[in-house]
């Protein structure tokens, strides 16, 4: 890009060392999970001292992070090559499309989802880069549910939520909608996420539910409530 010097030679392997920690780290979080991870451990199976590995992450904790803005990206990223495959569907097709790479991406790799919607807080230095990787897939939700005007939605209005929702995507993404959109889309997600943390905790299953039937008729009644009033 112009105006921006070339990388040099130690920035390209910095990267590429980065790089291949984080693969690392990913494989362990996928195989065992994330106690599983210790710097120790990701310096013994990258080759890299573990003095070394301090130079790329001071802490555990700064490894976790990194972890969880990668599968935010990666979550997103799936999101959104499902949202452009289905450009050409009717807008709730389109919601459902991505709805269904949601879960698709949350069931092939449970433990990253359990590390990004756990309990642990990004530490500070690294808190605002996790927030704005999550909200990427916001963004997407947000875009396929554009077109369906929730009119209904106008009719319940809570200023301090949607005040509380303005200021949180333009603070992540410098984002603009109308507060129904805002509202449609976060409703939506949070019974999206519900279903697949039920999901994947294995609760269906111990009650005899079938979560795609559950998953399909949430959204069939979201999608109601967005699209009866805007006919």
């Amino acid at each position: 890009m112009d105006g921006l010097p070339a990388p040099t030679r130690r920035d390209r392997l910095r990267a590429q060392t980065l790089e291949e920690i984080t693969e690392h780290a990913i494989a362990v979080l996928d195989a065992e999970g994330a106690d599983a991870l210790t710097l120790a451990s990701i310096a013994k199976s990258t080759g890299i001292s573990t003095p070394g590995l301090y130079r790329y992450f001071a802490s555990r904790d700064a490894l976790l992070d990194e972890l969880q803005v990668v599968a935010h990206v990666q979550l997103a990223g799936a999101l959104e090559r499902r949202a452009a495959d289905s450009a050409e569907l009717a807008p709730p097709q389109r919601v459902r499309a991505v709805v269904d790479a949601y879960r698709g991406w949350a069931l092939a790799h449970p433990k990253r989802y359990a590390l990004m919607f756990g309990d642990r807080v990004a530490g500070e230095g690294n808190a605002s880069r996790v927030a704005a990787a999550a909200s990427r897939g916001m963004e997407v939700l947000i875009a396929a549910l554009g077109e369906l005007w929730a009119t209904n939605l106008e009719t319940l209005p809570n200023e301090r939520l949607d005040r509380q929702l303005h200021d949180w995507i333009r603070s992540r993404t410098g984002t603009r909608a109308p507060s129904h959109i805002l509202r449609a889309a976060v409703f939506t997600w949070t019974r999206l996420h519900g279903i697949v943390s039920l999901e994947l905790s294995g609760s269906f299953a111990s009650m005899g539910f079938d979560p795609q039937l559950l998953l399909e008729a949430e959204i069939q009644n979201a999608l109601a409530g967005l699209t009866s009033a805007s006919k």
